[in-house]
């Protein structure tokens, strides 16, 4: 028999191997989601520093834009809760002039979903859409793709089954950005399509760039922070 071809670098089945030992604890069972108390939806003068949780990921979406108009999708961005870190990203594209279309996705819903929506879509320019991405890739193609703070949340197989619908969505190109708590890590991922074979590749890893340098390559970008101070 013939020995096995070892897997090309930056193949969707390295990415996958790489963000489990990145992001999957061993042996963890999926823990329930806890829903924090229903937020009022922020009004368009209002910033929401305290939900402001994902500035370096942000930034990284900022210094990688471009000036073509670009698509943006937060998944798992708790709807149930009212997506403040949505709304918190959405203001910051806003504030430096980007042409970014802000989605944002979850798998649960909540009361008034539909007026939620419109009002979020009307005074933000945010679309937000239920869809299970655990079991199909999204229904429409982005640019940049964050899954914040989502994988505590998953067992092993249905976190690459997650992966692999969310680098379906993804453009030729674009980046998909992995972020958690436990552990804590920031990985982001550039998808590039050539011929029929999709490669990912890491152009961004926490754990080989600490927060510090992190906050100085990023230092005009992040001195902003004083725009979602509460006034």
């Amino acid at each position: 028999m013939r020995p096995a071809k070892p897997k090309r670098p930056g193949s969707c089945s390295s990415l996958l191997n790489h963000v489990e030992r990145a992001f999957y604890l061993p042996n963890r069972e999926a823990g329930r989601r806890k829903r924090a108390p229903l937020a009022k939806l922020p009004p368009k003068s209002v910033q929401v520093s305290q939900h402001d949780r994902f500035p370096l990921l942000d930034a990284f979406v900022i210094a990688n834009s471009g000036k073509e108009k670009k698509r943006f999708c937060d998944v798992g961005c708790s709807i149930p809760s009212h997506a403040l870190s949505t709304f918190s990203t959405a203001q910051r594209f806003s504030r430096f002039g980007l042409q970014i279309e802000v989605h944002g996705v979850d798998i649960a819903s909540m009361p008034e979903f539909e007026k939620f929506r419109k009002t979020a879509l009307d005074a933000h320019g945010i679309n937000f859409f239920i869809a299970d991405y655990r079991k199909a890739r999204l229904p429409e193609n982005y640019d940049f793709i964050r899954l914040g703070n989502v994988t505590q949340y998953l067992d092993k197989p249905t976190f690459r089954r997650v992966l692999v619908n969310l680098v379906e969505s993804l453009n030729n190109g674009g980046y998909l950005q992995v972020s958690s708590v436990n552990p804590s890590r920031r990985v982001v991922y550039k998808k590039e399509v050539r011929g029929n074979a999709a490669t990912l590749n890491v152009v961004e890893d926490s754990q080989s760039l600490p927060l510090g340098s992190l906050a100085r390559k990023y230092s005009a970008i992040l001195e902003d922070a004083r725009f979602f101070q509460r006034k």
